[in-house]
């Protein structure tokens, strides 16, 4: 005392300001942590990425993540499509519901139908008891479709339709019935060639890919090995009770 009102509000905005940006960086260090992180609750996936290659790869999970967009994750085979599925699950408001997981290109053409939408008892010969699909078992989490490439041609107007609108019919069944699912999806073909040679229908290649995470091999971001190495030695130092204390430099 005595103050000056006009400086005093000038130092209380600059302080407001300071504080509020303060809060954001913290934020994003702590998103940016969490994307990285187990959180020691055993559930998060642990997405290793320290590369410069990767840092894009992460901002895009970490603003995809809390949508309820589709997404469809390419990349080698081993590039790791399966954590990012599962991190954008753990960032997303369903993630206290399943997340499922369906290996398209494990499952006979034959069995495709009835492992995603379910039979009623009597549908076909083994059908002895009524069976729920994964997109019920999914309703109200997220379902990832790994392979999502090897889903026969005969069946994508139905998964088509459960995207666009939310309704199946179990095999064998007339009723008509509704979830609510995310679906992401990956697959280490070039669905976009697939769908104008016609072995994949473009709008479920379209409905599929509202957003997509290209993740780039290994060999792009050697400086994710050290790291990779070190979690792995980790995890089965503790899964074979080993001390174990890290790799030779040579």
């Amino acid at each position: 005392k005595p103050w000056d009102n006009e400086r005093l509000l000038t130092i209380l905005r600059t302080h407001s300001e300071l504080a509020r940006a303060l809060r954001k960086g913290e934020r994003l260090e702590a998103e940016n942590k969490m994307l990285r992180e187990d959180g020691g609750n055993g559930d998060r996936p642990l997405l290793i990425a320290e590369s410069a290659a990767m840092q894009p790869v992460l901002e895009l999970i970490k603003h995809v993540g809390p949508s309820d967009a589709n997404v469809l994750i390419t990349g080698e085979n081993g590039t790791g499509k399966e954590v990012v599925a599962r991190t954008l699950h753990a960032l997303s408001p369903r993630a206290s519901k399943p997340m499922v997981a369906v290996n398209a290109g494990a499952l006979a053409e034959g069995t495709f139908e009835s492992e995603l939408f379910g039979h009623v008892r009597g549908a076909y010969t083994d059908a002895k008891t009524d069976r729920v699909g994964r997109f019920e078992l999914a309703d109200g989490g997220t379902l990832f479709l790994d392979e999502i490439a090897n889903v026969p041609v005969n069946l994508q107007p139905k998964l088509l339709r459960v995207l666009e609108t939310g309704e199946f019919e179990r095999v064998g069944s007339s009723q008509t019935r509704r979830v609510d699912v995310r679906v992401l999806s990956a697959t280490n073909a070039n669905l976009k060639d697939e769908a104008g040679s016609g072995r994949f229908r473009q709008d479920l290649f379209f409905r599929l890919n509202t957003v997509e995470i290209h993740l780039p091999p290994l060999r792009e971001r050697p400086e994710d090995i050290a790291a990779l190495a070190e979690h792995f030695l980790r995890r089965h130092s503790q899964r074979y009770r080993k001390h174990l204390r890290g790799f030779d430099p040579t």
